[in-house]
């Protein structure tokens, strides 16, 4: 488990806030990070909060105090976050084995460190395993920066003849902007498709044999076929996305 002598032996300016919290600071090349740690929780196990370029300490509380007394998990646990200026409605709470925080600093210290991250609904499932989670941390959302705007969980499969590409069996995670180009490629190429998975695992599939026109199919349900205009397209996604 955590001391704060831990903290004060491998970070630098470590603060008593307060309720066993303690925040210090890393700087990187690019970054500047703060750390707050509950160190000793009430559930047996030291629980993590990292931001980026900002601190806000009594938030960091908050998503502590929604954790409570949650008991240590083997994968992620998604619960409700305290009412927040930051619009967070969720908080991830994720077990040493899915993250890499403080690895190479406090190797022997970090069997029991959960991080908690405050999360936009859509961001997250809450049932990601470790690879996917891993990889959404590198590719799609900036867990550390409280000011981002919401970045929706997107699994895409397509297959394009037109231009060559395509996903095969699997989905591929990817932003919003990167699925809005591959919808936009299939436009009046009639043998091609998009499927696209949101965070609830609903899937919505699209075609298109006409430049003017996207057929809608939801949960490869032909009896849900709707036609959409391209130019009501990305409202719409964007809400099955976020809702």
């Amino acid at each position: 488990m955590l001391t704060a002598q831990d903290l004060v032996d491998n970070f630098s300016n470590v603060v008593d806030i307060g309720s066993g919290v303690f925040r210090s600071e890393l700087r990187t090349s690019k970054f500047h990070y703060f750390y707050l740690c509950l160190a000793n929780g009430a559930a047996h196990q030291d629980l993590l909060v990292a931001s980026q370029e900002k601190f806000d300490d009594q938030f960091a509380k908050k998503v502590f105090g929604c954790v409570g007394v949650l008991r240590p998990a083997t994968g992620l646990l998604k619960i409700p976050a305290a009412s927040n200026i930051y619009g967070f409605s969720s908080i991830v709470v994720v077990p040493p084995s899915y993250h890499s925080y403080f690895e190479g600093i406090l190797d022997a210290k970090r069997t029991n460190l959960a991080l908690c991250i405050p999360v936009f609904e859509c961001e997250f499932s809450g049932r990601e395993k470790a690879g996917q989670f891993s990889k959404m941390l590198w590719r799609t959302v900036p867990i550390a920066d409280w000011s981002r705007k919401m970045v929706p969980k997107i699994l895409l499969r397509f297959d394009n003849p037109k231009t060559g590409g395509g996903t095969g069996k699997a989905y591929d995670l990817v932003q919003f902007s990167t699925l809005l180009a591959e919808i936009e490629s299939i436009r009046g190429v009639g043998s091609a498709f998009v499927e696209i998975l949101n965070f609830r695992e609903e899937v919505v599939e699209l075609i298109s044999d006409d430049e003017a026109v996207y057929t809608w199919i939801c949960n490869r349900d032909d009896a849900t076929r709707e036609r959409v205009n391209p130019t009501a397209l990305e409202k719409r996604l964007w809400s099955f996305l976020t809702k």
